[in-house]
């Protein structure tokens, strides 16, 4: 009789794992949080430190002391001297609040006030910063009134910037520059004289600083030192038609030259400023200086006129 053959065992299968289900990893969230923690540790760090410095501002200028502070004008022009320098200061001295420059460094309103009493000077047009440092050098950034000539009005000299503005100067007629000092004078001036940091309303003053200011740019040394000043009496033809709106004074008495039309304004009714200074220069060159001729003409087109004396 057969045995009964056993089936054959298998081994157990094993269980088949379950799938695990994909979650999504904190890695890169991690991973992004640190770096925005990192930069908002960067971030606050800077403004510990601003917040800081801001904090011990204050206490630099209390450790410098209760002393006098400096003023240090910054690119100051030339024509500015050390005497206008020290008449701002005492001019802001008595406008501003007092005492403006006994003050401490510390004030909190030292810049706002000295800034206020230095832009009431006729000497400043505008003041564009002011700013204290700890050393006790408070520094002053500002646009200057530079002085371009005298206007002469009953005989008194009134001194002014391009503009036409009054600055605190005058002199007498006799005690005004002398040629050698460059100083090319506007003369003829019958309008109200305006008060000090106030400009002329007077077109014809305005005209004759156009030539000035033309003059002083346009015209060679030695011809430059021939002219004396710039009659504007006749400015519109005040009083005839014959003589030109503008005249020149020359260093011989008594000579003038109708030179006509403000720079720019001669609308091809007369020559050009650029003609009438090339004419005055052939004459200078011709005769070694300006010649003492009577009625000195360059207001035409071709030549340079002038009447000749009987």
């Amino acid at each position: 009789m057969r045995r009964p053959t056993r089936k054959s065992q298998k081994p157990p299968a094993r269980p088949t794992p379950r799938t695990r289900r994909k979650t999504h990893t904190p890695q890169m969230s991690l991973a992004a949080a640190r770096r925005l923690g990192l930069l908002l540790l960067w971030g606050g760090s800077l403004a510990a430190v601003a917040y800081g410095l801001h904090r011990l501002e204050p206490l630099a200028l209390q450790a410098q002391g209760d002393g006098p502070w400096e003023l240090h004008w910054v690119d100051v022009p030339t024509s500015i001297d050390e005497l206008v320098l020290d008449e701002i200061k005492a001019e802001a001295e008595r406008l501003g609040p007092r005492p403006l420059f006994g003050a401490e460094l510390r004030t909190p309103t030292l810049c706002a006030d000295l800034k206020a009493a230095l832009e009431a000077s006729p000497w400043i047009a505008e003041v564009w910063r002011v700013s204290k440092q700890a050393d006790g050098v408070v520094r002053v950034e500002a646009r200057f009134r530079e002085w371009l000539t005298y206007v002469v009005r009953n005989d008194m000299g009134h001194l002014v910037d391009s503009e036409g503005v009054r600055l605190p100067r005058q002199a007498g007629a006799a005690y005004l520059p002398p040629v050698e000092s460059n100083v090319i004078l506007v003369e003829g001036v019958t309008s109200r004289v305006p008060a000090v940091g106030v400009a002329w309303e007077d077109r014809a003053v305005h005209a004759g600083l156009e030539l000035v200011k033309y003059l002083h740019a346009s015209l060679p040394p030695g011809l430059r030192d021939s002219i004396r000043a710039v009659d504007v009496a006749n400015y519109e033809n005040r009083l005839n038609a014959r003589d030109g709106w503008l005249r020149l004074r020359t260093i011989h008495p008594g000579q003038y030259i109708s030179w006509g039309l403000p720079p720019g304004q001669e609308y091809d009714i007369e020559s050009s400023a650029q003609r009438k200074v090339e004419a005055l220069w052939a004459l200078y060159r011709q005769h070694g200086q300006l010649p003492d001729f009577e009625g000195l003409d360059v207001r035409d087109k071709h030549s340079v006129l002038h009447r000749v004396s009987p």
